[in-house]
């Protein structure tokens, strides 16, 4: 159900963010200056969005593996989420996105996680909680989960402000321990 709604938000605030033009008038009521093409909170918001992919490969990358069931997992994730922003938004979302992903098969370092996890602040806990939630999926995609991905796990809801109740829904959910 959380995610039901964290899509919902998502879903309006990216319209409007993204469809939002700034439109300052003369006293007559004609454009002043040309609107911008996207705002910087949505660009932020946009980032923050495409940061789940990071988080999720970090995660996975916990044992030092990430096969192609994790992989698989991540990018099935993805198009799962870009078929309930709706049609406006998601091609710029999946781009995003997709070169986090390429970007993260590099590897992931502590620094780029941090990154990830600040641009994710931004995002309302229910979105936060979605991340969270691929960073279960990709991790026990392998069936088999190691103490170092728990360990990641633990480390990214902490970054992530993800409340322990939460945390514990999702674990369980998973089957993770």
């Amino acid at each position: 159900m959380a995610y039901v709604i964290g899509a919902i938000i998502l879903f309006w605030g990216l319209k409007f963010f993204f469809g939002q033009q700034d439109q300052s008038t003369d006293s007559v009521g004609n454009p002043s200056r040309p609107a911008p093409s996207r705002s910087d909170k949505a660009e932020e918001m946009l980032e923050a969005v495409a940061a789940s992919m990071t988080v999720g490969v970090y995660c996975a990358l916990g044992d030092g593996n990430l096969d192609n069931r994790e992989t698989a997992t991540l990018r099935r994730w993805k198009d799962e989420f870009l078929k309930k922003v709706g049609d406006e938004a998601a091609p710029m979302i999946g781009k995003a996105m997709e070169a986090e992903i390429q970007r993260s098969l590099r590897g992931v370092s502590e620094e780029r996680l941090h990154q990830a996890c600040l641009k994710q602040k931004s995002l309302p806990v229910e979105l936060r909680s979605m991340t969270m939630g691929l960073a279960f999926e990709v991790v026990a995609a392998d069936k088999k989960v190691e103490g170092s991905e728990i360990a990641s796990l633990q480390k990214v809801a902490r970054l992530l402000a993800i409340p322990e109740e939460t945390y514990k829904r999702l674990e369980d959910r998973k089957s993770v321990v």
